[in-house]
């Protein structure tokens, strides 16, 4: 039996400049645990760009080994292939998009997030990598906008 990949799928504005949360989002190694005191974000191979191994660790003990597949300056957008971890118990393949546009005469952006995968058995997702992703999108935008110097 061939399963059919899906997907899902999340957008939000985000009072924060494109740039700014462009360059968050690249570095995010650097920033991870100050946006989510439980969560890390660590380089394990490569420099931060395509064919990067990162390793993120959620507070509740699941945790995504990811490879960067792209990173486009021009289309502000990062492409990453979930290797282990937290989702390949019930997936197959999981890729996950995150693509950035201005908004609003450029004081805000608009953050999509898209997780395409194929599941090992018919099922109906669950919302929880949507609502994650949600949630870490509205963190990152407080801890933008409370913090002087995030990299500090």
């Amino acid at each position: 039996m061939t399963l059919m990949k899906q997907g899902m799928q999340v957008e939000v504005e985000l009072r924060v400049p494109l740039q700014k949360l462009w360059e968050a989002l690249k570095n995010l190694n650097l920033l991870a645990s100050k946006i989510a005191p439980n969560l890390t974000h660590q380089i394990l191979e490569g420099d931060g760009g395509v064919g990067t191994v990162n390793l993120i660790q959620f507070g509740d003990g699941r945790y995504e080994k990811e490879l960067v597949d792209m990173i486009d300056e021009r289309t502000h957008t990062l492409v990453a292939t979930v290797m282990t971890g937290g989702m390949d118990v019930k997936y197959n393949q999981y890729k996950k998009t995150v693509a950035l546009s201005p908004a609003r005469n450029g004081a805000t952006t608009i953050a999509c997030w898209r997780a395409e995968y194929a599941p090992v058995a018919e099922s109906t997702p669950s919302g929880l990598s949507r609502d994650n992703a949600l949630s870490f999108f509205k963190a990152l935008e407080s801890f933008l906008n409370t913090t002087r110097n995030p990299y500090a």
